[in-house]
């Protein structure tokens, strides 16, 4: 669990960064890492002790379980992702 607690420590870490330099309107975590759906509330938890109120955000302060989220397609997100790339590119060859 040591580990699990090291993890969550330094992925929160990250995301405190991101959240105070660009304010992002949604964190997605993704990955083998995140497969292990106990370091959700654990990153969670680290995070609004690292703003420790500093952002008043009420997507951060209330409301951080949807703020801070799997991805919406699962393993396939990456997959999907790549094929509307492909699909707009495409699209945008033939003038559509």
């Amino acid at each position: 669990m040591e580990s699990m607690n090291m993890e969550a420590y330094y992925i929160a870490q990250a995301i405190s960064g991101v959240i105070l330099t660009l304010s992002p309107k949604k964190v997605i975590l993704g990955g083998g890492v995140m497969k292990q759906a106990q370091l959700f509330p654990m990153i969670r938890e680290a995070v609004g002790t690292n703003l420790n109120g500093y952002v008043s955000a009420e997507s951060i302060v209330s409301d951080i379980e949807h703020y801070i989220v799997p991805p919406g397609l699962g393993n396939n997100a990456g997959l999907c992702g790549a094929l509307a790339l492909g699909v707009r590119a495409l699209g945008s060859q033939t003038g559509e």
